[in-house]
């Protein structure tokens, strides 16, 4: 017998119905007899007869909404579980669904970094650098400061899908006595971040573990995660404000092609990192992903150090 059959329990409530209306008549029939018996035995064994069954009657009536209790319960409890299988059935096609948006937004946020990128490289690369002037110089280091500008918040947009949480993004540069400064960042996290900068304007790379384990390596694809860097007692930073501003950091170099013979520390120019206060980076998505944008910016950066200024009478 199924339990989520409805017919069943109208069966049951008829059933249940009638025995009750049975024992009713009975006990109607028994009480009259007995105000009008007049020690006929005949009378007395009717009585005691229908004194039994009404009894069983009742017995099965009882035994029966029990029963239908049971029933009850068995089916109340089966249509929690399918409603939680139904449930985890929708969270599953939630996060599907939300896989799939993070693929997208991912797919068309590198994508969009490539187009500008493919754009400001073309700048920096054209036969118009052979014989530039002022104008196009103007123009070319107007086009190389305009990609930061677009690319950084696309990189942020990128991290904060990825974490589901806000992300802070920048560029520090290192100089040739090995002291680091902020190049860029994004522009959401800029006013927050520039009154850092301004007190730390700049620095030794040795007064930040990420930055000084990327120097300090040998390894071509040396980065730094941490989820959370509160938990790590020999981590530093000499932004003594850090832990207000973010708990988890992601950095990875701004690096020469790597040669065994070149000195680790000469091939950096330097870093892109990413932080926020969640956590969520990995290694296998965020971390390659940073590390591409990272080997792009070199490119970037190799080009436009190679610019001279033309001189006026350039032609």
């Amino acid at each position: 017998m199924s339990v989520n059959n409805p017919s069943i329990w109208g069966k049951f409530q008829i059933l249940l119905a009638l025995s009750s209306f049975i024992a009713n008549l009975i006990t109607g029939v028994t009480l009259y007899f007995a105000l009008s018996t007049d020690g006929n035995i005949g009378q007395n064994s009717a009585i005691v007869f229908l004194s039994i069954v009404n009894l069983c009657l009742v017995i099965t009536a009882y035994v029966s909404m029990r029963n239908h209790q049971k029933d009850h319960q068995a089916y109340s409890n089966a249509h929690l579980k399918v409603a939680d299988l139904e449930k985890n059935v929708e969270c599953l096609e939630g996060a599907i669904k939300d896989l799939k948006l993070d693929r997208k937004v991912t797919a068309n946020i590198v994508h969009n970094f490539c187009h500008e990128y493919r754009s400001v490289i073309a700048y920096l690369s054209g036969d118009a650098l052979e014989n530039m002037t002022p104008e196009y110089y103007l123009e070319v280091k107007s086009s190389f400061q305009k990609f930061f500008l677009f690319a950084l918040p696309n990189i942020k947009e990128l991290f904060d899908s990825l974490t589901e949480d806000s992300c802070a993004v920048c560029i520090k540069i290192i100089d040739e006595d090995l002291n680091v400064r902020t190049f860029r960042r994004d522009p959401v996290s800029y006013r927050a971040r520039r009154e850092s900068d301004s007190v730390l304007d700049i620095f030794p790379y040795k007064g930040n573990t990420a930055f000084a384990n990327i120097m300090n390596s040998s390894i071509p694809d040396t980065s730094f995660l941490s989820n959370d860097l509160k938990l790590d007692s020999e981590y530093v930073n000499m932004n003594t404000r850090w832990k207000k501003m973010y708990n988890a950091t992601m950095v990875v170099p701004i690096r020469i092609p790597y040669n065994a013979n070149t000195v680790a520390r000469s091939s950096v120019i330097g870093f892109l990192c990413v932080d926020n206060s969640k956590g969520g980076f990995d290694s296998q998505v965020c971390l390659n992903l940073l590390s591409a944008f990272g080997d792009m910016l070199f490119h970037l950066f190799h080009l436009y150090g190679k610019l001279d200024m033309p001189s006026e009478e350039t032609v």
